[in-house]
């Protein structure tokens, strides 16, 4: 069972720069299970605070930027003994984004930016680590 709130807001600093900016609040934890240790403990792999900031910026025309922060908390991997947890940690991103012309874009992501070693997910006695920095270009078309 979970109960939560979850928190947003978006909006403009000025005409060219934009902010998005969320935060949730999950108490997630079994009612039933198939071991009678697990009742009461928090869901595994979830999170009881996530928090999200991301900002773009549109310098000159064709030209976007931005970047982001993502913060996961401390979560649980296994139910039951001997509890294992996953620590909290902060995630950073970029973006570039060049609109060649209004049908047609390239845009650079990316993910993990200082390439900080972290888990996403932890089974039994074990953690799965998350992706090192990841570089994604895309092209955007619009038909």
């Amino acid at each position: 069972r979970s109960k939560g709130v979850e928190l947003s807001a978006n909006g403009s600093i000025t005409e060219n720069w934009n902010v998005i900016a969320g935060y949730s609040y999950i108490d997630a934890y079994v009612t039933e299970g198939s071991y009678y240790d697990e009742i009461g403990t928090q869901v595994p792999n979830t999170p009881r605070n996530t928090f999200s900031l991301w900002s773009t910026y549109h310098p000159i025309a064709p030209l976007t930027v931005g970047g982001g922060a993502y913060f996961r908390g401390q979560q649980i991997g296994y139910a039951g003994p001997p509890n294992e947890f996953i620590d909290s940690y902060w995630r950073f991103d970029a973006m570039a984004k060049w609109q060649i012309d209004p049908r047609f874009g390239i845009q650079l992501n990316v993910q993990n930016l200082f390439e900080k070693l972290y888990y996403s997910k932890t089974f039994y006695w074990y953690a799965l680590p998350a992706p090192g920095r990841t570089w994604l270009v895309t092209a955007n078309v619009k038909l």
